[in-house]
């Protein structure tokens, strides 16, 4: 998996927006890539029922997906990828899905110097190997976060997180420790994980809502 390093990204992955008044505010536009992040949305107030309002594009194969394609379903405002959930079967290699990522955050990105907030999050379920992390942390220039999902003091399941949204890397600080992800990682390969990844990451959506509309319905509206 190694490769030339790519251009440098239009804007800096660690950019802050200026938080828009309420008044102000859109719905949210999301392209979810491999993942359906669409119940968690939905469960937060982003997306609303019965309305072109707040929208979600699921994608599970781009493998024929060009510039063009997302420029006509966009503009987006949330690019969300990620791996396989553990003990889910797949045809691809776990690199794929962070290149394809890549390719297709670069199409939906505003152009060089819009004020638009824009916000992407790569997940990744433990598959990534050391080598296609550190790949990964160079195209998408930042280390990853570790979130965890523990309960009393066992460790459930993990997810490493590369992500522009705020605030995620104060959030979740405290870091499992190499030798227990691998053994997550091995406990989870035969069976599925107690909480999925969409669930892991739901609550690192909230300080979006300091940039977009919210809604109290809690049905979601799909476009394809």
């Amino acid at each position: 998996m190694g490769g030339p390093r790519p251009a440098a990204v239009e804007e800096s992955p660690h950019e802050i927006y200026k938080t828009v008044p309420a008044w102000k505010r859109e719905p949210m536009r999301v392209l979810s890539l491999f993942g359906d992040i669409g119940k968690e949305l939905t469960s937060l107030g982003f997306l609303e029922t019965g309305s072109e309002a707040g929208r979600l594009k699921h994608l599970e194969d781009v493998t024929d997906t060009v510039r063009r394609d997302v420029e006509e379903w966009g503009p987006f405002d949330l690019v969300y990828g990620s791996t396989p959930a553990l003990g889910h079967s797949c045809d691809r290699s776990p690199g794929w899905y962070l290149f394809q990522f890549h390719r297709l955050l670069q199409y939906a990105r505003p152009r060089l110097g819009s004020p638009k907030p824009f916000f992407w999050m790569f997940v990744d379920n433990l598959l990534l190997t050391k080598d296609d992390q550190a790949i990964a942390s160079r195209f998408l220039e930042m280390e990853p976060v570790t979130l965890q999902d523990v309960h009393g003091r066992v460790l459930q399941n993990a997810v490493r997180v590369w992500t522009n949204v705020p605030a995620v890397k104060s959030r979740h600080s405290a870091l499992a420790s190499e030798e227990e992800l691998l053994l997550v990682q091995d406990g989870q390969r035969g069976r599925l994980p107690a909480q999925g990844p969409a669930a892991l990451v739901k609550h690192c959506f909230l300080p979006l809502r300091e940039y977009f509309k919210y809604f109290s319905q809690n049905t979601l509206p799909l476009y394809k």
